[in-house]
C-alpha cells in the first residue's frame, strides 16, 4: 500500500507540479541563487587570497624557478612534485601515481628505479601539518611528506584504528645532512619516514 501511494504521489509531482509554469519559475530562482552564493563566494575568496598572497613567501631557485609556500596539503603536493621535477634525485624514492580523491594520496616506489612488482609499492600521505591524530592506517604506508610538523621528540601519534607510533627526531649529521623524523613501531614493524618540507628545503639550501 505505501509503495502504491508513494507511486501515486511520484506521478501526480511530475504530471500537475514539476510540468507547471510556476514550478518552472520556482526552479530558476532556485539555480539563480544558487550561483549568485556562489559568485558571492568566489569574490569574498578572492579577496582573501589575494590578501595572503601579500605575506606569503617565496623561494627563488638560481635558475630563477620560484617555489612558493604552501598553505594547504594540496599546495604541499604541488611543491613536491615541482621539487622532484627540478631535482629528480632530491629524495629517494619515486611517486608513480596520484590519486588525492580518496584513501592515500599517491603510490611510490622505495627506490629510485621504476619497479611495478607488487612487493616495491608503498603509499605516501601528504599533509599540511603533522598531528598526533593521522586521518589513515599506518598499513602500507612508508612516507608521510608535509610542510610542517607541529610535534616534538617522543610524542604519540594515532592512525585511524588506533594504531600508536611514537615520532623521533634526529638532528642532522655527517651522514644526513637534513634532521629526520621518523614515525617507530613499537610492534618492530617498518617505520614511517616523516619529511617535513619546511626543515628539508632549509637545511639543503645551507649544505
Amino acid at each position: 500500500m505505501l509503495e502504491a501511494i508513494g507511486e501515486a504521489v511520484a506521478t501526480t509531482f511530475e504530471e500537475r507540479v514539476r510540468s507547471s509554469g510556476d514550478f518552472q519559475t520556482y526552479e530558476d530562482e532556485v539555480e539563480m541563487e544558487k550561483k549568485y552564493r556562489s559568485a558571492k563566494v568566489e569574490a569574498t575568496d578572492f579577496k582573501n587570497r589575494l590578501k595572503a598572497l601579500s605575506s606569503k613567501r617565496v623561494a627563488v631557485l638560481k635558475n630563477g624557478v620560484e617555489l612558493l609556500q604552501p598553505r594547504r596539503e594540496a599546495g604541499v603536493l604541488a611543491l613536491f612534485a615541482a621539487i622532484s621535477a627540478l631535482y629528480p634525485d632530491a629524495f629517494t624514492f619515486r611517486i608513480v601515481d596520484y590519486d588525492t580523491a580518496k584513501g592515500y594520496d599517491a603510490v611510490c616506489t622505495a627506490s629510485t628505479v621504476l619497479d611495478l612488482s607488487k612487493d616495491q609499492l608503498f603509499f605516501v600521505e601528504f599533509k599540511y601539518l603533522l598531528k598526533q591524530r593521522f586521518d589513515h592506517s599506518f598499513d602500507k604506508l612508508l612516507k608521510v611528506v608535509c610542510w610542517d610538523c607541529a610535534l616534538s621528540d617522543g610524542a604519540t601519534v594515532e592512525d585511524l584504528v588506533g594504531r600508536k607510533r611514537v615520532l623521533r627526531v634526529s638532528a642532522p649529521s655527517q651522514e644526513t645532512p637534513h634532521t629526520q623524523y621518523w614515525l617507530v613501531s613499537p610492534a618492530g614493524h617498518l617505520n614511517i619516514e616523516v619529511l617535513v618540507l619546511k626543515d628539508y628545503l632549509k637545511e639543503k639550501s645551507q649544505s
